[in-house]
């Protein structure tokens, strides 16, 4: 049970978390490319169906209790909200202090569009 447990959780914030770190913004105003939303729904969806298919003990994997399965999607739900957390605190930190480095030129503003040049070549 554990690594059936171990395997959909690990999947499941992997699909989640790309869609949160890919934007700047927070994940459910910044729609994501048609692909990555569905390849990401259709992998999210798999990932819990597949326990509960016959040829899974040929993975190792057995099916989970439907409260151990909530559980799982209630941690996946708070990892998402940790990660927002983290990312809104984070961010503006991050470009202020790439911009009092010199890795960035311009305005505050335009730091998300300009490229990171962690070695300052100019010297």
């Amino acid at each position: 049970m554990f690594q059936t447990g171990w395997f959909i959780e690990s999947l499941l914030t992997e699909l989640v978390i790309a869609l949160v770190v890919r934007t700047r913004h927070v994940f459910f105003r910044s729609r994501p490319g048609k692909l990555l939303l569905v390849s990401s729904l259709t992998f999210i969806g798999i990932t819990l169906v597949l326990p509960y298919l016959p040829f899974v003990s040929v993975f190792g994997f057995v099916p989970l209790p439907f409260p151990l399965m909530l559980a799982m999607l209630g941690l996946t739900a708070l990892y998402v909200i940790a990660t927002e957390m983290a990312k809104n605190i984070s961010t503006p930190n991050w470009r202020m202090q790439m911009l009092r480095l010199g890795l960035f030129k311009g305005r505050s503003s335009d730091v998300h569009t300009q490229p990171v040049h962690l070695i300052n070549i100019e010297h």
